[in-house]
């Protein structure tokens, strides 16, 4: 796969940044529903693309990792841990 398939694959099916796995797997449902099938199979291809990049995609399991997935938690871990805060 090369970096071009996957552009054109997301530009398929009208995906931009910040894209779940779930989230792509109900725009696939939602756009195979509207399509010819000519377009079906275009679609197919391009998640058949999408889905492979992100299995084989590396994710590094940090805390700063963590914290760009999940901000609320950083906030939560700021205010637990403040001295301020922290129940005695």
């Amino acid at each position: 796969m090369s970096l071009d398939e996957l552009r054109k694959a997301l530009k398929a099916l009208g995906i931009t940044k910040g894209y779940s796995l779930n989230d792509v797997k109900s725009l696939y449902r939602n756009r195979v529903k509207e399509a010819n099938d000519k377009e079906i199979k275009e679609l197919s291809q391009a998640y058949k693309i999408i889905l492979n990049f992100i299995e084989n995609y590396p994710f590094e399991f940090s805390e700063e990792e963590f914290f760009k997935a999940f901000p609320e938690e950083r906030l939560k871990r700021r205010i637990w841990h403040d001295p301020l805060w922290e129940k005695k």
